[in-house]
């Protein structure tokens, strides 16, 4: 009989630290999950988010005027601890626009695989961080957009770059410009920026809008380019015509608060071929370009030492 009461006494006392140990499993659960939202709201900013209670969804993700989703890159791996999870973010599209949704990928740093997105596709452009789409590839895009918009009134295109902001904002300005759901470039880029911005946020102050001068830019060169050709949705639009032009010379004027300027060199690149077309040599400016002849997007970037040894050819150094 004692022992009868011994082996229950012992098998409720093994119930009781079993719950206890699943209690403290639960509850350190709970607790990495709240540290990995807590993360991803940090990495976000104030940038708008897409909260819901009921279908236990909180991602990096806003609305953009009636047709576009502005999000950061769905993450796998480790980066999901701070960024949108590529199953959550699949699950939210599946959830709310099944078979009527395109992603447009443009982060080629964090690539992910495309097949996660089970009843949607998936659009991959290639354009570099900090760095406008080219015209063509913008060109492209509304092409895209406008072949898939236009099938079914409830169809969307989610759109992401790694932040959700630049890249992004830039595709999503055009399509508002297109689309004429804006007026011009500061009305889409203003759009963009009070969707994708939560205002909410008191203890954040910054914009989450499209600022890179070089992004700026090719908004308003878009903005040119459909009033030219007078091509709004749902008319096609064209790529312009290459144009030969001769760049002769760079000066730089109050862009260093000295008044000697260090040593630098002028670089010329092609944006499309991702080539180097013309190096000048080393000096303080200004900088004779020999009437290097271009065409296309075209980027000229300034040098600087850096941290090179004082002995080394400027030049030749940034050539390699």
């Amino acid at each position: 009989m004692l022992c009868g009461i011994w082996e229950e006494g012992t098998t409720l006392t093994f119930v009781l630290h079993f719950v206890r140990v699943l209690r403290m499993l639960v509850a350190a659960r709970r607790t990495f999950l709240a540290c990995f939202v807590c993360m991803r709201h940090i990495t976000g900013e104030n940038k708008q988010r897409f909260i819901s209670m009921e279908h236990d969804f909180d991602l990096d993700l806003a609305y953009i005027g009636t047709r576009l989703i502005a999000m950061g890159v769905p993450a796998a791996g480790c980066m999901q601890l701070y960024r949108n999870s590529l199953h959550e973010v699949v699950r939210f599209f599946e959830r709310f626009h099944q078979h009527r949704y395109l992603i447009v990928n443009m982060c080629p740093e964090l690539p992910y695989p495309s097949s996660a997105f089970l009843t949607g596709r998936v659009e991959t452009f290639d354009i570099r961080d900090h760095t406008p789409p080219l015209l063509s590839d913008t060109v492209h895009f509304l092409g895209l957009a406008r072949a898939w918009l236009s099938q079914r009134e409830d169809n969307i295109l989610g759109i992401h770059c790694k932040g959700g902001k630049g890249r992004t904002g830039s595709f999503c300005c055009a399509w508002l410009l297109y689309s004429r759901e804006a007026e011009d470039k500061r009305d889409a880029l203003n759009i963009f920026t009070i969707d994708r911005t939560d205002m909410q946020q008191r203890k954040f102050s910054k914009i989450q809008g499209v600022e890179t001068p070089s992004q700026v830019r090719y908004v308003e060169y878009i903005e040119i380019l459909l009033r030219q050709q007078n091509a709004y949705y749902p008319t096609v639009v064209r790529s312009p015509q290459n144009v030969v032009v001769a760049l002769e010379i760079l000066e730089i004027c109050n862009l260093f608060r000295s008044p000697k300027l260090p040593e630098l060199v002028v670089a010329v690149q092609s944006m499309a071929k991702r080539t180097l077309l013309f190096l000048s040599s080393a000096g303080t400016g200004p900088w004779d370009l020999k009437r290097k002849a271009v065409q296309g997007d075209v980027r000229i970037i300034v040098l600087g030492r850096s941290r090179l040894p004082a002995h080394a050819d400027l030049a030749e150094v940034r050539r390699e």
